[in-house]
């Protein structure tokens, strides 16, 4: 009996120490010292560029391509100052030239006197059979080559002139010689519709070019 009552003291006295003894480590135990987090640097994102859509080209605003009718190129063999300045000059007032059906085109009369008044300069051209330097040198090349565009397309040749010897940049008798007041190449649109001329000078080909097209109606 004595030893009953022994038991039922010790046991609970036991678990009240043991009980003790952990709340108080637990107790003197502290906690880490936890620092405030740092905000995170805001990002700044740059500015779009203003660029601009490009436009969006419905079916019906799409140009059409341009029928081309005939072409020919030349070689350039002088790429002096002067000359390819004249070729220039020439393929500039003949391009984008429109001749309507039945309509006669006339070179001189679209170029005009090849001088130094209407922005030419000096370089070789043929008079007399001779090479020689006077105003408007190369404008022959361009008539030449669009000699052979015109007749390529189709056209009616009204006048055309050769040379009195043989110019190296086109075989002879494919040539067109120019003289303002006298010499000309001339040309009737026989299509029933009218015709656009292009002409430009290639420096990186060294070529003269001129095509004619179908223009719109």
């Amino acid at each position: 009996m004595n030893k009953i009552k022994y038991t039922l003291f010790v046991v609970p006295l036991c678990f009240c120490l043991v009980s003790g003894m952990l709340t108080a480590c637990g107790g003197s135990r502290q906690k880490p010292s936890q620092e405030p987090q740092k905000p995170l640097p805001e990002v700044v994102e740059p500015p779009a560029p203003d660029v601009e859509p490009e436009p969006i080209l419905l079916p019906e605003e799409v140009p059409a391509a341009k029928e081309q009718l005939g072409s020919h190129k030349t070689d350039i063999l002088d790429m002096s100052e002067g000359r390819v300045h004249n070729l220039k000059l020439a393929s500039e007032k003949i391009s984008k030239s429109i001749v309507q059906p039945g309509e006669v085109f006339s070179f001189n009369q679209v170029v005009g006197k090849a001088e130094a008044e209407k922005g030419f300069k000096d370089a070789t051209v043929i008079k007399k059979n001779k090479q020689v330097i006077d105003e408007g040198g190369g404008v022959c090349q361009v008539s030449s080559t669009l000699f052979n565009a015109a007749e390529q397309a189709g056209m009616k040749i009204v006048e055309r002139h050769s040379h009195s010897r043989d110019v190296g940049y086109i075989p002879q008798g494919r040539d067109a010689a120019i003289a303002y007041g006298g010499e000309d190449l001339k040309f009737k649109n026989i299509k029933s519709f009218p015709i656009s001329i292009d002409a430009k000078v290639d420096e990186g080909n060294k070529e003269v070019v001129v095509s004619i097209y179908k223009a719109a109606d």
